[in-house]
């Protein structure tokens, strides 16, 4: 049993990474592209390594945040559920959810795009 729960979080934070994959390539993908002047290469170029400088342990931290607050949700959902059936009242059983929205993504890289920044300028 306990073989299969390593399993399926690490199937959960596999999709998790999958997510944030596909939030990143949307939010970089039009920086990488466009054509802009002097001035706004700049800026633009800062906005490309602001991205670019989440680590892969910036990155895990975030996405495991992530899945331990939906854990945490999860079994509160579950206690409220055990106290509802004690009173004689019939709710579906709840069940963990760690899928990860576009715009969720693009919120966890965005944080993590900071606490990077903040890392860099401290340095």
């Amino acid at each position: 049993m306990w073989r299969e729960a390593i399993n399926r979080k690490r199937d959960s934070l596999e999709r998790l990474q999958n997510s944030w994959n596909q939030a990143f390539s949307a939010i970089t993908e039009p920086l990488t592209k466009k054509k802009t002047t002097k001035k706004g290469k700049l800026t633009q170029d800062l906005a490309v390594k602001r991205y670019f400088s989440i680590s892969a342990a910036t990155r895990l931290a975030a996405l495991q945040t992530f899945y331990q607050n939906q854990v945490q949700n999860f079994i509160s959902l579950v206690k409220i559920h055990i106290a509802e059936r004690k009173m004689g009242v019939r709710s579906p059983c709840p069940r963990l959810n760690v899928e990860l929205t576009m715009e969720v993504a693009k919120e966890l890289i965005e944080k993590a795009a900071e606490k990077s920044e903040k890392l860099l300028f401290e340095e």
